[in-house]
C-alpha cells in the first residue's frame, strides 16, 4: 500500500480561510485461493482446479479538493468540492487474461452552514455527497460452497454506492450536557445487497448486486449527560421511513418499512483505575430488496482495570450479555423462498 498527501491553507481576513489538498492512494494485492480434497484411496489431499483461483488486484485513487469556509457574525459556513479519479484493474487467473477495469472520475460537492444563538444553542444545515466502494472480495466471481445448501460468489461488475445526504440539525447545552436533534433525507444510488437466486436444486447462490435506489427520511436524537461525576449516560435514537426500489432478476420491486433503532450507553468510573461500560441497543424490523429482517436486541458489558500506575491494563468484554441476539430473515425470488435464523443463546467473553 502506498499513499501521499498534500495540504494547503490560506487565511482570508480574521475569520475565513481557503483550503486545498491532494491525496494519492494505491493498493495492490494478490489473492490465491486453493481447495484440496482428501483422496481416501491413497490418503493424499488433491487440489481441485475448478475451485482454485488467482486474483491480481490493483487500484489507485487520486483526489483533489478545495474548501472555502469561515464565519460572519453568528453564521458559520463552508463549501467545498472534491474530485476523484479511480484507476482499477483486476485480473482473474481462471477467467483468462481479460481484465475488469475501472477508469472513472467522480465529483463530490458539500455545503455546511450553522447559526449560533446567544444562549449557546446552535442550528446546522448541510448537504454532502459521498461514495461507498465495494469490498475487495465482493468483486471475485468464484463459486465457494459455504454448506450443502448455500454457495456464494462475488461480482466484478459491481458499481459503488453514491449517497446524497441532506441534514438539518439543532443542538443545545445545559451545563456540561448536550442534546441534539437532526432531521435528514438520504438517497442511495446503486444500492448494494447480497442477492439470493437458484444455483441448483435445493441450493441457493448469494451474490452482491446493484439492486436500485433506497430512500431514508427520518430524525436522529442524541442525549449525552453526566448523572454524577462518575456516571455518564449516552442515549441515541433513530426513527426513519425506509423505501427501496429497483429491478432484480428481471423483476421490478418496491418495498417500504418504518424503522427505528436505539442505543443506551452507560459509562461508570469506580476509581482512577477502574472503568465499566454497559450498553443495550435495539434494531427494528426492516425490508430489503428480497424480503425482511426481523428486529433484535443486543447487550454488552466491558470492564477495564489498570495496574502499575496505568502502564498495564486488563479488559473483560462480554457481548450478547443477555443472549438476545436472534436474527431472523426471510427472502424470496423466482423459484425459491428461504427462512434463515441465527439464535445466539450464549454470550461471548473476551479477556
Amino acid at each position: 500500500r502506498q499513499s501521499a498527501r498534500l495540504y494547503y491553507v490560506q487565511p482570508v481576513g480574521s475569520a475565513n480561510k481557503n483550503q486545498a489538498g491532494y491525496r494519492f492512494d494505491r493498493n495492490a494485492a494478490i489473492d490465491n485461493t486453493e481447495l484440496y480434497e482428501l483422496n481416501t484411496a491413497n490418503g493424499i489431499y488433491e487440489i481441485q482446479p475448478d475451485f482454485t483461483n488467482l486474483t491480481d488486484y490493483e487500484r489507485s485513487i487520486q483526489a483533489g479538493y478545495a474548501i472555502f469556509g469561515g464565519e460572519w457574525k453568528k453564521f458559520g459556513y463552508q463549501a467545498g468540492i472534491r474530485g476523484e479519479y479511480t484507476d482499477r484493474v483486476i485480473l482473474f487467473g481462471q477467467t483468462g487474461d481479460t481484465p475488469f477495469a475501472v477508469d472513472r472520475t467522480d465529483f463530490f460537492p458539500s455545503f455546511h452552514t450553522s447559526y449560533q444563538f446567544p444562549s449557546g444553542q446552535q442550528m446546522m444545515a448541510s448537504y454532502s455527497r459521498r461514495i461507498e466502494r465495494p469490498r475487495g472480495w465482493w468483486l471475485e466471481p468464484f463459486i465457494t460452497f459455504t454448506d450443502d445448501f448455500n454457495v456464494r460468489s462475488g461480482n466484478p461488475d459491481l458499481l459503488p454506492e453514491y449517497i446524497d445526504s441532506y441534514e438539518l440539525g439543532f443542538q443545545t447545552f445545559f451545563g456540561k450536557n448536550v442534546f441534539s436533534a437532526e432531521t435528514y433525507y438520504r438517497v442511495g444510488n446503486n444500492r448494494v445487497e447480497r442477492v439470493r437466486s437458484v444455483f441448483a436444486e435445493n441450493i441457493t447462490l448469494r451474490r452482491p448486486e446493484n439492486v436500485g435506489t433506497d430512500y431514508s427520511l427520518g430524525s436522529e436524537l442524541m442525549l449525552n449527560m453526566d448523572l454524577t461525576q462518575k456516571w455518564n449516560l449516552n442515549l441515541l435514537g433513530n426513527l426513519y421511513n425506509y423505501r427501496i426500489e429497483g429491478g432484480l432478476l428481471e423483476e421490478a420491486f418496491e418495498r417500504e418499512s418504518f424503522n427505528w433503532n436505539m442505543r443506551f450507553n452507560n459509562s461508570l468510573r469506580g476509581n482512577r483505575d477502574l472503568q465499566i461500560q454497559a450498553n443495550i441497543g435495539y434494531n427494528s424490523d426492516t425490508v430489503s430488496s428480497q424480503g425482511r429482517r426481523e428486529g433484535f436486541v443486543n447487550t454488552s458489558l466491558a470492564v477495564k482495570h489498570s495496574f502499575l500506575e496505568q502502564r498495564l491494563s486488563a479488559t473483560l468484554q462480554i457481548r450478547n450479555l443477555l443472549g438476545t441476539e436472534k436474527f431472523e430473515q426471510t427472502s424470496s425470488g423466482p423459484g425459491f423462498s428461504t427462512f434463515r435464523t441465527s439464535d445466539r443463546e450464549h454470550p461471548s467473553v473476551m479477556l
